[in-house]
């Protein structure tokens, strides 16, 4: 869970997974609640953040940097290698952020509405950083 969460926002969902094969949680942090008929691109058009952690299967900054090549850019989160990426336009006319990383027991990623990446990477670097 991070320490820190990005300014003006709350936890608005949390949505746990205890099932052995992905053990997880996804944290929604928004201005307000999130409607029933939402998706997540609305979401994502208010500001919204969403943080996932999951069971490693694998998927590191690599296998970004393998996927989406030059659009990703490694930065630092703790003593992990991470990727982050400037999304493609969504329908309501944004372009979210991406970060990835993997500490070896757990994959994380956020995706985020948000204007700049220093704040996704500051929300990444919350959780391991103090």
């Amino acid at each position: 869970m991070p320490r820190r969460v990005p300014r003006d926002l709350g936890e608005v969902l949390t949505l746990k997974d205890d099932r052995s094969d992905r053990h997880g949680m996804r944290l929604y942090y928004g201005v307000g609640a999130i409607s029933d008929t939402a998706t997540l691109d609305d979401f994502l058009a208010t500001g919204g953040v969403l943080v996932n952690q999951w069971k490693s299967d694998g998927q590191t900054a690599r296998t970004v940097f393998d996927s989406v090549g030059k659009r990703a850019v490694s930065v630092a989160v703790g003593p992990y290698q991470a990727a982050i990426v400037h999304g493609d336009e969504i329908r309501t006319k944004i372009r979210p952020f991406g970060l990835y990383w993997s500490d070896g027991t757990r994959d994380f990623s956020i995706l985020a509405g948000v204007d700049r990446p220093e704040t996704v990477i500051d929300l990444a670097r919350s959780i391991y950083c103090p």
